[in-house]
């Protein structure tokens, strides 16, 4: 036998990755409105 690295086909990285961007997206807001509130309180 020989040594094969067999890898998902195309259909489920694309789930994995509609279900992960959606929520990076939320977290880059997140933080995006965080540093926003900071900054107006510190004025």
């Amino acid at each position: 036998m020989s040594d094969v690295i067999v890898y998902a086909h195309a259909g489920h990285w694309l789930t994995s990755v509609a279900y992960f961007l959606p929520v990076v997206g939320f977290l880059v807001w997140l933080a995006v409105v965080q540093i926003r509130e900071r900054r107006q309180r510190d004025r």
